[in-house]
């Protein structure tokens, strides 16, 4: 696809294609297979393009439900790393990082890392409840 090709081009990527891209991106994550586009954005965040998280969150909670936890954990990734991304969409990055590593790659340890920088980071934030209880799930005495 033009996003993969373009992120190996050495001239880059075209600001034109890049804001036709944009512009067509609401349309293309509604009706386009969750996992191809997954693989485009996460190659464009890669490559340092700022993109929307609020349909970074959206795409991976649909690639997640896809069976596809690898990469919605690339796009929460992404969402967290994006210095423009919103506090609200990284908290919510950050949570879900969590249950994938407690729930789907069996690594209740680093579930818990993310569960405590939600904590951290949010204290009265949206995810509170959920993670003080995953927490004492996962038998983490710190922040429950």
């Amino acid at each position: 696809n033009w996003a993969a090709r373009s992120v190996t081009d050495v001239k880059g990527i075209s600001t034109e294609c890049l804001e036709a891209f944009m512009h067509l991106l609401p349309k293309i994550v509604e009706k386009e297979p969750a996992d191809s586009v997954g693989s485009a954005l996460a190659s464009l965040s890669a490559a340092g393009v700022h993109l929307p998280s609020g349909t970074m969150i959206i795409l991976a909670s649909r690639i997640e439900r896809n069976a596809d936890p690898r990469g919605a954990a690339n796009l929460y990734d992404a969402v967290v790393k994006d210095l423009e991304s919103t506090p609200d969409d990284i908290e919510a990055a950050l949570y879900r990082l969590g249950m994938l590593c407690e729930t789907r790659f069996a690594d209740p340890g680093r579930a818990c890392e993310y569960y405590v920088e939600v904590a951290k980071r949010y204290p009265m934030g949206s995810f509170e409840d959920q993670v003080r209880m995953r927490l004492a799930a996962l038998g983490h005495k710190e922040h429950t």
